[in-house]
């Protein structure tokens, strides 16, 4: 699958989760380290922030979101890649936007909303 094909399958099926936006870059980071830990990803993980035209990405060592896109789907999507990265091995060339990163993905939204992260947002 492509990976414009991929985002937007990926945007239609967490709609509900791209609106759902936090309101500062603090309680994005504390989010992601909660996500970091839960899903035992490891320590060493820098989180970084960037704006313009930027765009979130992640890979072994970093996870760095756009402030423009702090919203539960891009933060799990790009966490999902950590944890891809960290805990499976991939390497740059792999194939990375497959249906196990919409599983780890999906299981990261699921633990987002029990642990009731949700209450964090502002409405968009």
């Amino acid at each position: 699958m492509k990976a414009y094909g991929y985002y937007q399958s990926e945007r239609e099926e967490f709609l509900e989760e791209f609106y759902l936006k936090l309101p500062s870059s603090k309680a994005t980071e504390s989010v992601i380290k909660k996500l970091l830990r839960h899903f035992k990803v490891g320590d060493g993980v820098k989180i970084e922030f960037t704006s313009g035209r930027n765009h979130s990405h992640a890979g072994k060592w970093v996870v760095r979101i756009n402030v423009e896109q702090n919203n539960f789907a891009v933060i799990c999507h790009e966490v999902a890649h950590t944890y891809q990265a960290r805990r499976e091995g991939f390497e740059r060339g792999d194939h990375w936007h497959t249906k196990k990163h919409r599983r780890i993905m999906k299981r990261m939204l699921n633990y987002c909303k029990k642990k009731d992260y949700w209450g964090l947002t502002e409405s968009t």
